[in-house]
């Protein structure tokens, strides 16, 4: 996976943030050994660019990653967008978030174009589901991957449930530039 990692054009800051994690994980493994207190692995992560930068791409490496840090347990990827949560009637959509939750134990959920949950409506309870269905604590046996543009998944953070913002820290960010002379660096 790290192979193929190395492999993509530009990212740099994804790269580093993918090996901070690993370099994370090993240093918590020494201090567990020598009976220090463990740091916080944040596996839940916001992934912030323009389509086309290779989210979905480094989304389905992050999970064989985590596979292979034993944080989750089966490693594959499941691709939803917004819409996969919205039901059609009251109460539907939080059945349909929760079965989705279901379905991705032990895999990483990548929610593309997250941003069109953020309304006072379904989407809002797709939200809200969520939050309170993935804590991020230590042995949860997901990952969830909130994908879309910047401003929009910033002004979701804000304006949503305010566990929202705890589990999908913003400034654990997955920040995806636009390809050009000064991102492929």
């Amino acid at each position: 996976a790290l192979n193929e990692l190395e492999e993509l054009t530009g990212l740099k800051s994804v790269k580093k943030s993918i090996y901070d994690l690993i370099d994370l994980v090993a240093d918590n493994y020494q201090r567990e050994l020598q009976g220090h207190q463990i740091m916080e692995v944040v596996q839940n992560r916001l992934m912030l660019g323009n389509p086309g930068t290779g989210k979905t791409t480094v989304a389905k490496i992050y999970a064989r990653v985590l596979k292979a840090l034993g944080l989750v347990s089966k490693g594959s990827v499941e691709l939803k967008t917004a819409a996969d949560f919205i039901g059609q009637h009251v109460g539907e959509t939080q059945t349909k978030t929760r079965s989705i939750l279901e379905l991705c134990q032990g895999k990483v959920l990548v929610i593309d174009e997250a941003y069109c949950l953020n309304d006072n409506g379904y989407g809002k309870q797709a939200i809200d589901t969520l939050v309170g269905k993935v804590m991020g604590t230590p042995g949860e046996d997901i990952a969830v991957l909130l994908c879309g543009y910047d401003r929009e998944m910033r002004d979701m953070l804000r304006e949503q449930n305010s566990g929202l913002a705890r589990r999908f820290n913003p400034e654990n960010a997955l920040i995806f530039e636009d390809y050009s002379n000064t991102a492929l660096g």
